[in-house]
């Protein structure tokens, strides 16, 4: 079965394939303005910055509900006092703090 690629070839409709190597060239050649490149890169830039802002935004007060517990407010407490804690209020501080 032999098959028929006569609708491909270029040279059935000269003018139309002329126009279309001359439109590819054209916009090959156009060289993009800066303020174009900033409108078409706007738009995922933005998108990207919102993303990246959420996911830090989220680890962020993550970080700082862990680092502002009370377990760790009541040591910095008995730190900054140079006491040193005894087990048994080690325990009181984090076991409350897990139950």
């Amino acid at each position: 079965m032999k098959q028929d690629f006569s609708p491909l070839d270029p040279s059935t409709n000269g003018a139309r394939w002329e126009r279309m190597i001359s439109n590819v060239v054209a916009r090959a050649l156009a060289r993009p303005t800066v303020a174009r490149q900033l409108r078409l890169w706007a738009r995922p830039a933005l998108a990207a910055a919102a993303a990246l802002l959420l996911v830090s935004g989220g680890m962020l007060l993550a970080e700082v509900e862990g680092e502002t517990g009370e377990p760790v407010e009541a040591l910095a407490q008995l730190a900054a006092a140079d006491q040193a804690p005894s087990s048994s209020q080690l325990q009181a501080i984090l076991g409350a703090h897990n139950e």
